[in-house]
């Protein structure tokens, strides 16, 4: 029988067993999502069959997103010391550092392939460098509008005008 050391329980992280569950799923359905070969054939009837068996994987990058700001808020909430510029520049710089390195992967291939910098540029902008860029765009975006923001959701009439004005958007 094992036993279990009062302070291994002490020093293990606060974990919710959900968001743990939530990301466990969402990684397994990115990778397996993205992980699909199908050879291309004069009959594309097989894409259409795998589109809409992925098709319910499809949630798993905006729950990735969502969890990923609902713990920064969960972080902030245990140091409530810590400035807000400090913070954002270190999940920036946690951001920029994978950011600029498949970037920088993504154009040498295709400058390597015989495409010039007045193509690779725009399509880094747009995020179109390699399929899923623009999420990483987004997530700079959203990271940005979450530290200013952030303070606003915490009073619970801001969370609720939010939300409405969020579905508002999403009607028209």
């Amino acid at each position: 029988m094992v036993k279990i050391n009062a302070l291994d329980a002490k020093t293990k992280p606060n974990k919710i067993f959900f968001v743990d569950f939530l990301k466990a799923i969402s990684i397994t359905a990115v990778v397996s999502y993205h992980s699909i070969f199908v050879p291309i054939y004069p009959d594309e009837s097989s894409y259409m069959i795998l589109d809409v068996l992925f098709a319910p994987l499809r949630f798993c990058v905006p729950v990735l997103l969502t969890l990923s700001f609902l713990l920064s808020e969960r972080g902030f909430a245990k140091k409530p010391h810590q400035s807000i510029t400090s913070s954002l520049r270190k999940r920036l710089t946690r951001l920029s550092i994978p950011t600029l390195f498949w970037v920088i992967v993504a154009s040498s291939l295709k400058l390597l392939t015989g495409n010039s910098l007045t193509d690779i540029v725009p399509q880094i902008l747009q995020g179109e460098i390699f399929t899923g860029f623009y999420y990483l765009l987004v997530i700079f975006q959203l990271t940005i509008l979450f530290f200013f923001i952030r303070r606003m959701t915490i009073n619970k009439n801001n969370l609720s005008g939010l939300i409405g004005l969020q579905a508002i958007i999403f009607l028209l």
